[in-house]
Protein backbone atom coordinates (compact mmCIF):
# COMPACT_ATOMS: atom_id res chain seq x y z
CA UNK A 1 0.00 0.00 0.00
CA UNK A 2 1.26 3.49 -0.83
CA UNK A 3 2.23 5.61 2.17
CA UNK A 4 1.21 9.22 2.66
CA UNK A 5 4.82 10.38 2.37
CA UNK A 6 5.15 8.76 -1.05
CA UNK A 7 1.89 10.37 -2.21
CA UNK A 8 3.16 13.77 -1.05
CA UNK A 9 6.53 13.20 -2.72
CA UNK A 10 4.89 12.21 -6.00
CA UNK A 11 2.60 15.23 -5.88
CA UNK A 12 5.39 17.65 -4.99
CA UNK A 13 7.53 16.34 -7.86
CA UNK A 14 4.79 16.85 -10.45
CA UNK A 15 4.02 20.36 -9.18
CA UNK A 16 7.70 21.33 -9.30
CA UNK A 17 7.81 20.21 -12.95
CA UNK A 18 4.74 22.33 -13.71
CA UNK A 19 6.37 25.36 -12.09
CA UNK A 20 9.50 24.75 -14.16
CA UNK A 21 7.61 24.46 -17.45
CA UNK A 22 5.90 27.78 -16.79
CA UNK A 23 9.15 29.70 -16.24
CA UNK A 24 10.71 28.09 -19.34
CA UNK A 25 8.00 29.68 -21.48
CA UNK A 26 9.84 32.96 -21.10
CA UNK A 27 12.02 33.57 -24.14
CA UNK A 28 15.42 35.26 -24.04
CA UNK A 29 15.17 38.46 -26.11
CA UNK A 30 17.25 38.60 -29.29
CA UNK A 31 18.10 42.21 -28.53
CA UNK A 32 20.16 43.62 -25.66
CA UNK A 33 17.83 46.61 -25.45
CA UNK A 34 15.89 46.64 -22.17
CA UNK A 35 12.67 47.39 -24.05
CA UNK A 36 12.89 44.00 -25.80
CA UNK A 37 11.71 42.23 -22.65
CA UNK A 38 8.53 44.32 -22.62
CA UNK A 39 7.20 42.25 -25.51
CA UNK A 40 6.71 39.42 -22.99
CA UNK A 41 4.78 41.58 -20.54
CA UNK A 42 1.42 39.89 -21.34
CA UNK A 43 2.93 36.50 -20.53
CA UNK A 44 4.49 37.96 -17.38
CA UNK A 45 0.96 38.88 -16.23
CA UNK A 46 -0.51 35.44 -16.95
CA UNK A 47 2.60 33.74 -15.54
CA UNK A 48 2.38 35.70 -12.28
CA UNK A 49 -1.27 34.80 -11.83
CA UNK A 50 -0.58 31.16 -12.70
CA UNK A 51 2.31 31.04 -10.23
CA UNK A 52 0.13 32.52 -7.49
CA UNK A 53 -2.68 30.09 -8.30
CA UNK A 54 -0.40 27.06 -8.31
CA UNK A 55 1.30 28.16 -5.10
CA UNK A 56 -1.99 28.49 -3.21
CA UNK A 57 -3.24 25.20 -4.67
CA UNK A 58 -0.10 23.47 -3.43
CA UNK A 59 -0.48 24.97 0.04
CA UNK A 60 -4.10 23.83 0.28
CA UNK A 61 -3.04 20.37 -0.89
CA UNK A 62 -0.52 20.25 1.95
CA UNK A 63 -3.37 20.87 4.36
CA UNK A 64 -5.46 18.11 2.82
CA UNK A 65 -2.50 15.73 3.05
CA UNK A 66 -2.05 16.58 6.73
CA UNK A 67 -5.58 15.27 7.36
CA UNK A 68 -5.08 12.01 5.46
CA UNK A 69 -4.26 8.88 7.45
CA UNK A 70 -4.61 6.19 4.79
CA UNK A 71 -3.89 6.34 1.07
CA UNK A 72 -6.42 4.17 -0.72
CA UNK A 73 -6.26 3.32 -4.41
CA UNK A 74 -9.27 5.57 -4.99
CA UNK A 75 -7.58 8.49 -3.26
CA UNK A 76 -4.39 7.95 -5.27
CA UNK A 77 -6.29 7.89 -8.57
CA UNK A 78 -8.24 11.05 -7.75
CA UNK A 79 -5.05 12.80 -6.62
CA UNK A 80 -3.52 11.80 -9.97
CA UNK A 81 -6.60 13.21 -11.72
CA UNK A 82 -6.15 16.48 -9.84
CA UNK A 83 -2.52 16.60 -10.96
CA UNK A 84 -3.62 15.85 -14.53
CA UNK A 85 -5.93 18.86 -14.56
CA UNK A 86 -3.21 20.99 -12.96
CA UNK A 87 -0.74 19.99 -15.69
CA UNK A 88 -2.77 21.98 -18.24
CA UNK A 89 -2.00 25.23 -16.41
CA UNK A 90 1.30 25.91 -18.30
CA UNK A 91 -0.47 25.52 -21.65
CA UNK A 92 -3.36 27.75 -20.62
CA UNK A 93 -0.96 30.30 -19.14
CA UNK A 94 1.24 30.38 -22.26
CA UNK A 95 -1.70 30.69 -24.66
CA UNK A 96 -3.46 33.42 -22.73
CA UNK A 97 -0.14 35.23 -22.40
CA UNK A 98 -0.02 35.72 -26.16
CA UNK A 99 -3.07 37.99 -26.06
CA UNK A 100 -4.78 38.81 -22.77
CA UNK A 101 -7.96 39.97 -24.52
CA UNK A 102 -8.41 37.06 -26.97
CA UNK A 103 -11.61 35.12 -26.28
CA UNK A 104 -10.40 31.67 -27.35
CA UNK A 105 -7.47 31.42 -24.91
CA UNK A 106 -9.58 32.99 -22.16
CA UNK A 107 -12.31 30.36 -22.63
CA UNK A 108 -9.73 27.58 -22.54
CA UNK A 109 -8.22 29.08 -19.37
CA UNK A 110 -11.67 29.17 -17.79
CA UNK A 111 -12.34 25.54 -18.77
CA UNK A 112 -9.04 24.42 -17.25
CA UNK A 113 -9.95 26.22 -14.03
CA UNK A 114 -13.43 24.67 -14.04
CA UNK A 115 -12.15 21.11 -14.51
CA UNK A 116 -9.41 21.72 -11.93
CA UNK A 117 -12.02 22.90 -9.42
CA UNK A 118 -14.12 19.76 -9.94
CA UNK A 119 -11.05 17.53 -9.44
CA UNK A 120 -10.03 19.46 -6.32
CA UNK A 121 -13.47 19.08 -4.75
CA UNK A 122 -13.52 15.38 -5.63
CA UNK A 123 -10.16 14.97 -3.88
CA UNK A 124 -11.37 16.78 -0.76
CA UNK A 125 -14.62 14.83 -0.51
CA UNK A 126 -12.79 11.53 -1.02
CA UNK A 127 -10.48 12.43 1.88
CA UNK A 128 -13.53 13.38 3.97
CA UNK A 129 -15.27 10.06 3.31
CA UNK A 130 -12.10 8.10 4.06
CA UNK A 131 -11.73 9.88 7.39
CA UNK A 132 -15.35 9.19 8.24
CA UNK A 133 -14.86 5.50 7.55
CA UNK A 134 -11.85 5.49 9.88
CA UNK A 135 -13.84 7.27 12.59
CA UNK A 136 -11.70 10.40 12.32
CA UNK A 137 -14.60 12.80 12.36
CA UNK A 138 -12.62 15.86 13.43
CA UNK A 139 -10.28 15.59 10.45
CA UNK A 140 -13.28 15.14 8.15
CA UNK A 141 -14.89 18.26 9.61
CA UNK A 142 -11.66 20.24 9.30
CA UNK A 143 -11.57 19.46 5.58
CA UNK A 144 -15.23 20.33 5.20
CA UNK A 145 -14.63 23.69 6.87
CA UNK A 146 -11.81 24.75 4.53
CA UNK A 147 -12.74 28.21 3.27
CA UNK A 148 -12.15 27.26 -0.34
CA UNK A 149 -14.38 24.19 0.05
CA UNK A 150 -17.17 26.18 1.72
CA UNK A 151 -17.02 28.74 -1.07
CA UNK A 152 -17.01 26.20 -3.88
CA UNK A 153 -19.98 24.37 -2.37
CA UNK A 154 -22.04 27.51 -1.80
CA UNK A 155 -24.80 27.50 -4.46
CA UNK A 156 -25.30 31.27 -4.39
CA UNK A 157 -21.57 31.97 -4.79
CA UNK A 158 -21.19 29.47 -7.62
CA UNK A 159 -24.26 30.64 -9.56
CA UNK A 160 -23.44 34.35 -9.21
CA UNK A 161 -19.81 33.82 -10.15
CA UNK A 162 -20.78 31.58 -13.05
CA UNK A 163 -23.04 34.26 -14.48
CA UNK A 164 -20.39 36.94 -13.98
CA UNK A 165 -17.80 34.70 -15.62
CA UNK A 166 -20.05 34.07 -18.63
CA UNK A 167 -20.74 37.78 -19.14
CA UNK A 168 -17.04 38.62 -18.85
CA UNK A 169 -16.04 35.97 -21.41
CA UNK A 170 -18.65 37.37 -23.83
CA UNK A 171 -18.04 41.09 -23.43
CA UNK A 172 -14.63 41.60 -21.77
CA UNK A 173 -12.50 38.41 -21.74
CA UNK A 174 -9.41 40.15 -20.39
CA UNK A 175 -11.15 40.75 -17.05
CA UNK A 176 -11.35 37.01 -16.36
CA UNK A 177 -7.87 37.27 -14.85
CA UNK A 178 -9.20 39.85 -12.39
CA UNK A 179 -11.66 37.26 -11.10
CA UNK A 180 -8.83 34.75 -10.87
CA UNK A 181 -6.71 37.09 -8.75
CA UNK A 182 -9.66 37.85 -6.48
CA UNK A 183 -10.37 34.15 -5.95
CA UNK A 184 -6.74 33.33 -5.27
CA UNK A 185 -6.21 36.14 -2.76
CA UNK A 186 -9.53 36.14 -0.93
CA UNK A 187 -10.74 32.53 -1.26
CA UNK A 188 -7.86 30.09 -1.79
CA UNK A 189 -5.44 32.30 0.13
CA UNK A 190 -7.66 32.47 3.21
CA UNK A 191 -6.63 29.14 4.64
CA UNK A 192 -7.93 27.43 7.79
CA UNK A 193 -6.81 29.00 11.04
CA UNK A 194 -5.08 25.77 12.07
CA UNK A 195 -3.18 25.20 8.83
CA UNK A 196 0.11 26.84 9.86
CA UNK A 197 -0.03 25.20 13.28
CA UNK A 198 -0.66 21.83 11.60
CA UNK A 199 2.33 22.26 9.28
CA UNK A 200 4.55 23.18 12.23
CA UNK A 201 3.51 20.07 14.15
CA UNK A 202 4.31 17.87 11.15
CA UNK A 203 7.93 19.07 10.92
Amino acid sequence: MMTKSRLEGFTDGILVIIFTIMILEFKVPNSSNITAILKQFPYFISYSIGWLFLGEAWYNHLYIASKIHRVTHKLFVINALWLFTTSFLPLATAWIGQDLSARGPEIFYGLVFLVWTAAFLLLVFTAILDNQKLGRLQEAEDLRQMRIVRYLTNPFAIISQGLAWLLILIFAPQFQLVIMVWQILFIAGRTNVDIDRQHSLNR
